[in-house]
């Protein structure tokens, strides 16, 4: 196996692998995504919502979206000083309004913080 490095920034690595199969190239994917702390989307409330989703489909939709992880900024919940029960510094807060027949994207979800804004790409 042969590894490449094509770009790599702070927040951002290209790798070029050959001599391997897609297999191997997906474990290393696979233990990547696990293994890197992030944030994501654990608690939904749905208000009101009259598509043809059901409520579980859309928090498991959102909950596949990445977010901007700042670990220099947030605490993990089990290590904060409010016990786990959820404050600034180890929860983000997002909201999501739409109505009418339209697409929702990754950037129609709002931060309560705008350094913590989900990037549209």
């Amino acid at each position: 196996m042969k590894l490449k490095f094509i770009e790599d920034e702070e927040n951002y690595i290209k790798v070029l692998i050959e001599d391997t199969t897609p297999d191997f190239v997906n474990a290393i994917r696979r233990t990547l995504m696990a293994d890197l702390p992030k944030l994501a989307i654990e608690n939904v409330t749905i208000y009101d919502n009259t598509s043809a989703l059901f409520d579980e489909i859309i928090a498991h939709r959102l909950a596949m979206i990445p977010l901007p992880t700042d670990l220099d900024v947030l605490v993990p919940r089990s290590e904060c000083s409010c016990g786990g029960e959820g404050c600034p510094n180890c929860v983000v807060h997002y909201t999501l309004s739409k109505e009418g027949e339209c697409t929702v994207y990754s950037g129609d979800l709002k931060a309560e913080e705008p350094s913590w804004a989900v990037k549209d790409e």
